[in-house]
């Protein structure tokens, strides 16, 4: 990167979705799909489906989080038809799941609020982390899917001291 565009990378970038995908790590890639169509409107994310079997290859980027507990936040809306929806997770770059949301499909209505909690270790196995978002079909038969699904208002926010306290309680 440029020192320019160095100045800019943060820990987690692009969250609203106000700068097109991009070919740098730093910012969302947009992976090759079949029957699914990926659209930045607006400071908002909408991924499409055709009618019939989908391949979605996923949006990703690098992150680099500070140990420590998070909670993931945003907003989803549409109508997505699918045995198995979508799902965000935040991997360790060469490690387990540091934590992943429930299936989402949309809200015909209106936007609906979804978060999950995050984990970073202190042990130095996650120091760069990669957030996704993922359709979660497990086979063949899982990968029909047709409507939409839109996101917006994404955060990644330290959890509190209470807070961390209580995600830590089995």
């Amino acid at each position: 990167l440029s020192p320019e565009e160095m100045a800019e990378v943060r820990p987690v970038n692009n969250l609203d979705f106000s700068k097109p995908p991009g070919r740098t790590p730093f910012n969302w890639t947009v992976s090759r799909s079949v029957n699914v169509f990926v659209d930045f409107q607006e400071r908002i994310l909408r991924v499409r489906f055709g009618i019939g079997q989908v391949t979605f290859g996923g949006l990703s980027q690098v992150t680099f989080l500070s140990p420590g507990l998070y909670r993931f936040s945003g907003f989803e809306k549409g109508n997505m038809a699918a045995k198995r929806g979508m799902r965000w997770q935040m991997t360790c770059f060469y490690g387990p799941v540091a934590g992943t949301s429930d299936q989402l499909f949309g809200g015909p209505r209106d936007w609906r609020e979804f978060s999950f909690d995050v984990t970073i270790p202190d042990d130095g196995s996650c120091d760069a982390q990669l957030l996704r978002l993922v359709h979660d079909a497990r086979s063949a038969s899982e990968r029909f899917a047709s409507g939409e699904i839109s996101f917006r208002s994404l955060r990644i926010k330290a959890a509190e001291v209470e807070e961390a306290a209580s995600l830590r309680k089995p």
